[in-house]
């Protein structure tokens, strides 16, 4: 992180003294991390298949669940991933980010839409009048969170009764499905130039070496993925109504070559009911949960 001083800096600070009371250094150093990837976070993980169709599919399972609210509340925003696409169909956005820069990108790609409002701020503390959100999303950014349990019981108690605060995240728990080693293996024998490249290698030939280095930022020091279902219900307070809760992106988090990008949406597919229908059990690479305020 040489290039990135600040980053350094906080880095080693938290290092050296721990986070601080409530990981308020850990929240800086996200802040400075996420104003630094702002320019090119909408090309980290999403612009691969079939990662980019499950995105999709994720968007308008959420699309289903808010559908009829006045507006919904996106915390960790960020560009508008989430819920830009939500915006686009009509539905009113307040969006509130750590990271200024990440709004900047968001209002950008919104050209203008007076349907969307930027708040720059702390998750952890939204500023959000209790009893008064119809629905909250949190895709993606509740792992960057120190206080998980705070950010969570203060979106709990900003959803009027009857809203639903809705999470994907991270989620590691040592189980891969059957299916994923299968799709890697088919995406391997199927791309004729990686078979050449391996047979060459098997015979001792000289072969090109591409470079596969990317040196942007992509994941802080300090995230913490979730690792089973009951580490998320544990931060929930009780009186939530639990609407659904599975693991997902069982097969839709490996990138496949070129040559099987065209059944991506059948990948999804499978992926979608395999995390459905329960068969998968918790060997997803995400969580998603739904939960009601009575």
């Amino acid at each position: 992180m040489s290039s990135h001083p600040r980053l350094e800096d906080l880095h080693a600070t938290i290092t050296k003294h721990g986070p601080g009371e409530f990981g308020q250094t850990v929240v800086a150093y996200e802040q400075a991390f996420h104003d630094e990837q702002a320019p090119y976070y909408d090309d980290l993980h999403t612009d691969r298949e079939p990662l980019r169709t499950y995105c999709r599919v994720l968007i308008d399972d959420i699309h289903r669940l808010t559908q009829g609210a006045e507006y919904v509340v996106d915390l960790c925003a960020g560009t508008g991933k989430s819920s830009l696409p939500l915006l686009e169909r009509g539905v009113p956005v307040v969006a509130i980010d750590v990271s200024a820069e990440m709004l900047r990108v968001y209002r950008r790609k919104a050209a203008g839409n007076p349907n969307l409002t930027l708040i720059h701020a702390d998750a952890t503390n939204p500023p959000l009048e209790p009893n008064t959100c119809p629905a909250i999303l949190m895709i993606g950014g509740l792992h960057h969170i120190p206080n998980r349990e705070l950010a969570v019981a203060n979106a709990c108690r900003a959803l009027r009764p009857g809203g639903v605060l809705i999470i994907h995240e991270p989620l590691i728990t040592g189980r891969t499905h059957w299916l994923v080693p299968t799709l890697r293996n088919i995406d391997a024998l199927t791309d004729l130039r990686r078979v050449a490249r391996a047979f060459r290698r098997r015979m001792g030939w000289r072969h090109k070496i591409e470079p596969t280095s990317d040196d942007r930022l992509d994941f802080t020091p300090f995230e913490r993925s979730f690792t089973s279902p009951e580490e998320l219900t544990a931060l929930i307070p009780r009186h939530m109504r639990i609407l659904d809760l599975r693991s997902r992106m069982m097969l839709s988090d490996y990138a496949v070559g070129q040559h099987l990008r065209s059944l991506a949406t059948l990948i999804v597919a499978v992926d979608n009911w395999l995390s459905r229908s329960g068969r998968a059990g918790w060997s997803g690479n995400a969580i998603w949960g739904v939960f009601q305020k009575p």
